[in-house]
């Protein structure tokens, strides 16, 4: 079908011509897009204009459709096309959808092209607008800093380049404008999960608190959960100082009043304690008390949770010792206790009480994809000997 087609560098400088300028509206947009800016970049071409997604765009002018796939919005909304499938018959299937958003709702059409209107006169003259296009449309997270290369702002993205570029559309807050005043130049870096992008967006905020990001405090905790057996030999939760315990603390509290309450709240939701005991052998209460940990804390006291989906080429390896995470590695190939290499390229991590729960509900949701290593109850290669 290609057979007597130009190849595209014989008619780049033809597109681009047709294209530039204009506003690029694609069902997916983001595949369609991203592939024309490769194509052009390839010929040393700069491509860069406001683009709509027709997929996106349907959600809100159709709302309640079954599916909002091309085909099956052809079949919702009754438009007629031949040759499926093929470039030009889903060129006018999407010409066609696109026509019939503009008569139905024009304002939001006329909305969603203004918002991906990149303000020139509002980006910050020692950045290079191009120089943007080089940011990845991937996970990740993304940095502005002042002048005085003092932190401004971060956040963690789904889309790193289209992030960064939405700080200088239309409409602006208030507190968006004072900020961009203030952009001299910014940092991104893809990451290949959404909990690493969480883990260091928090880690990043807690370190360098920059101006217009919500505070978070790293506050010290001085009590500590721990699991002994009592009299009748039935395991118990109690709470402990810290500093008067030589064995790890499974959970970590700043007040005393918060643990006894974290206590109370979990042996209550999971049917354990003093009134349940004698339902149950000393044997299976015991078991049940060990299960309900799998709700609170890491499945071992020194532990690496490997995260790996798909075709993804990295693995991330998320570190616990001593039933507290200490960042996350990024690895291509991860051996049983490879220590070192595993250590080595650690992005260390403060766990924040609000950053533990979110991790270990991420674990408990994503449990079967992980794979878990258990280096036992003493880690002999402690993170202490690896900074």
């Amino acid at each position: 079908m290609v057979r007597d087609a130009p190849l595209f560098e014989e008619i780049c400088e033809e597109v681009y011509s047709l294209l530039d300028g204009h506003v690029f509206v694609a069902h997916n947009v983001r595949f369609d897009y991203g592939f024309m800016k490769a194509r052009f970049k390839a010929n040393n071409i700069r491509f860069r204009t406001p683009h709509i997604c027709t997929v996106e765009l349907s959600k809100r002018i159709f709302p309640s459709l079954p599916s909002y796939s091309l085909g099956n919005l052809c079949k919702s909304l009754g438009i007629k096309v031949t040759n499926r499938h093929r470039a030009m018959g889903d060129t006018k299937a999407a010409a066609i959808l696109f026509e019939m958003m503009w008569e139905k709702d024009s304002d939001r059409v006329l909305k969603a092209m203004q918002s991906d209107k990149v303000q020139k006169v509002n980006f910050p003259p020692s950045i290079d607008i191009e120089a943007v296009d080089d940011v990845p449309e991937k996970k990740g997270i993304y940095c502005f800093y002042n002048e005085n290369n003092e932190y401004l702002f971060v956040s963690k993205s789904k889309n790193l380049r289209e992030s960064i570029l939405s700080h200088f559309k239309v409409p602006f807050s208030l507190q968006e404008k004072e900020m961009e005043k203030q952009v001299s130049s910014f940092y991104a870096i893809e990451l290949p999960s959404e909990m690493t992008t969480m883990m260091m967006e928090a880690q990043e905020i807690l370190i360098n608190q920059p101006i217009y990001n919500r505070k978070i405090r790293n506050i010290s905790k001085k009590y500590g959960l721990y699991l002994r057996n009592d009299n009748q030999g039935y395991l118990d939760f109690f709470v402990s100082d810290i500093n008067s315990e030589r064995e790890p603390a499974l959970i970590k509290f700043n007040t005393l009043n918060k643990a006894k309450k974290f206590v109370r709240q979990h042996l209550q939701k999971v049917q354990l304690g003093h009134p349940f005991k004698q339902k149950h052998s000393i044997e299976k209460y015991n078991e049940l008390v060990k299960a309900s940990l799998k709700r609170v804390t890491y499945p071992h006291q020194n532990c690496w949770l490997i995260e790996k989906k798909g075709n993804q080429k990295f693995a991330v390896v998320y570190v616990v010792e001593d039933y507290i995470l200490q960042g996350f590695s990024i690895q291509e190939d991860v051996k049983h206790k490879d220590f070192e290499e595993v250590l080595s390229a650690l992005y260390k991590i403060d766990e924040t009480t609000d950053m533990r729960r979110k991790f270990l509900q991420y674990l408990n949701r994503e449990r079967t994809r992980l794979s878990v290593i258990d280096l036992g109850a003493s880690n002999t290669k402690s993170l202490s000997n690896n900074n």
